[in-house]
Formats: C-alpha cells, structure tokens, sequence
C-alpha cells in the first residue's frame, strides 16, 4: 500500500582544488563540501557551511533557511559522533558550543514537504574565527547564513565576512 510520500535526497559534496589562503601548507588539503540545498517543487532546505561565532553580530549563529517545509529536524554533530545540537523547530537557531569549540561539525537536515516529498541533506559545518588576520582562512567556497534571501533559493547576497582570496 503506498502512502504517496516521496522521498528525495540530496547530499552535496564538491570537490575543490586547495590553493593559496591556507596559513600552514603543510596541512593536509581537505576539500570542503558545499553547503546543504535541497529542493523540489516549490519547497527547499539550505544551511550554511560556514559559521563565525565571535560575536559580532556576523554569521554567529547557525539557521535553515525553508520554505513550504511541515516539519524539519536539524542536527549538529562534532566530528566524533556526539550531538551538539537538534532541533524539531521550523526554524532552528544554533550558537554554536558553549565553551565555543572551532573547527568542522557535521550537519543533517531532514523534513517533509507541503506536498509530502522527504527532503534531506548533509554537509560540514565549519567555526571559524579571524584570530588577528583580516579575513578568514576556508579552503572551497564559503557559504555563511547572510548571503541567503529567504524568498529565493540559493545563495543570492554576497557575506558580509571577509574570506581570503
């Protein structure tokens, strides 16, 4: 017996070449994957890929971005396994850890459609900070949470952090 849910999944991950910006190059290059964007019919999740939580009022906190969504699980894991955070909301608001921890997290978006198609994703989450420099160090391309117009789907302003070229 079918329910007429669909179910749609969507992990993005690109692969870019590491050039320049990297402060030590004798780091292992890590590609970063793009940011989550799922999408069919009129509906859509999208979350960031970067996050900078130094309080200034900048990219310091973590949202989804939805649109015709009737329910939607977030959730943050450390690159170990444990959760740091979940939420059921519609609109999940992330500060990041408290003490702040910088450094990859993974993120899964999952939730149902107005029309009953499963929309998912799966993407890291990077906390970075300027630590003195005047941009910020990311290797791929960095998607923060104000470059997204919420009456659009994808990214659509330019951030108002500063990334090194």
């Amino acid at each position: 017996m079918s329910t007429g849910q669909h179910t749609i999944t969507l992990v993005l991950i690109t692969f870019f070449l590491a050039t320049g910006c990297r402060k030590d190059s004798t780091e292992p290059s890590v590609p970063a994957p793009s940011y989550i964007a799922a999408q069919v019919d009129s509906a859509f999740i999208q979350a960031p890929n970067v996050m900078t939580p130094n309080a200034d009022g900048i990219n310091d906190l973590f949202s989804v971005s939805a649109r015709n969504m009737v329910s939607l699980r977030t959730t943050i894991e450390r690159m170990n396994g444990d959760t740091v955070f979940w939420s059921d909301s519609m609109y999940p608001v992330w500060a990041g850890p408290v003490p702040i921890t910088l450094g990859r997290y993974h993120v899964h978006l999952s939730g149902m459609t107005v029309s009953g198609h499963h929309l998912s994703g799966r993407a890291y989450l990077d906390l970075l900070d300027y630590n003195g420099d005047t941009c910020l160090h990311f290797i791929g391309d960095p998607v923060t949470m104000d470059q997204f117009d919420p009456r659009t789907f994808g990214v659509s302003l330019p951030s108002s952090d500063l990334f090194c070229e």
